[in-house]
């Protein structure tokens, strides 16, 4: 099942690679069309710029729900293989949280049709993909104790799953909306009300799941440790970007906020949600 997930892994990214650059060559490499328009000695033919071939766009998006899917699989092999959910380990969560971004990216183009954002959270997901080969090992080893209490472990991952996989798509539409804001931005980009709906769905969304996974791994600490918190650097990074996401909720429903510091707010959120996860593994 190893050989399974491994093989099923590398399909997955190779096709989310494949779906990016569909999609990048329909954005950033236009045709030449010809279009009938009227003129004084008649209709004449006039040629135009516009986007790359429509299949493109279309090949993107299937191959970015066959990555998903392959993605997917991948999981449920790693799962039969190690005997534990496929988030026990750095290379493991990294993965996971890559396959949440690419299964975002279908869903903000299917709910919004807002393909374009879905290219962003694609290249996302790749980057992680190559961190998790580059930084972290992919062996299946032996597991620690506290990673044994398999209901516990499934019920913190898929939790923070989520919600790292909404901040994520919650991220994407804040860099998009300011981008919007500072200049009309690339035509591919959703409009400012779309960016604002998803932005703040998004957020919705995974600051309860995150609120969940914090309480989770606080139950489980004190578990195993008889405390429910420590002040060490990956749970006041943890409780920062939490207030951070309150702080921004907050933001987001006043007026003239919403467009701007809202956004900016959320990013930061995000940062702080990115360095406890890698800043305090990695420096650890």
């Amino acid at each position: 099942m190893e050989t399974m997930a491994y093989y099923a892994l590398w399909s997955g990214m190779i096709a989310t690679a494949l779906a990016l650059t569909a999609g990048l060559t329909y954005a950033l490499v236009p045709r030449l069309a010809m279009r009938s328009a009227m003129t004084n000695v008649g209709v004449v033919q006039v040629p135009i710029v516009v986007a790359g071939a429509a299949w493109l766009k279309g090949g993107s998006r299937g191959m970015s729900w066959l990555a998903a899917a392959v993605l997917m699989a991948y999981l449920g092999f790693r799962w039969t293989a190690s005997d534990l959910p496929p988030a026990s380990n750095m290379w493991e969560y990294t993965v996971a949280f890559g396959w949440a971004l690419v299964v975002g990216a279908g869903l903000v183009d299917w709910r919004y049709r807002a393909w374009g954002l879905s290219l962003m959270l694609l290249a996302g997901a790749l980057i992680l993909f190559v961190i998790a080969e580059a930084a972290f090992s992919s062996q299946i080893g032996p597991v620690p104790a506290h990673l044994q209490v398999t209901h516990l472990l499934a019920l913190h991952v898929s939790t923070m799953l989520v919600a790292f996989g909404a901040f994520g798509v919650a991220f994407a539409g804040a860099v998009g909306l300011l981008v919007r804001e500072i200049s009309d931005g690339p035509k591919w980009l959703p409009t400012k009300r779309v960016l604002e709906q998803i932005s703040g769905t998004a957020a919705m969304l995974g600051f309860p799941f995150y609120t969940l996974g914090l309480a989770v791994g606080s139950y489980w600490m004190n578990s195993l440790w008889g405390k429910y918190w420590d002040w060490d650097t990956k749970a006041a990074s943890s409780l920062a970007a939490w207030l951070i996401f309150t702080a921004y909720f907050h933001a987001w429903n006043l007026r003239g906020w919403r467009a701007t510091r809202a956004p900016l707010l959320l990013i930061a959120g995000f940062g702080a949600l990115m360095f406890s996860y890698f800043g305090v593994n990695l420096w650890q």
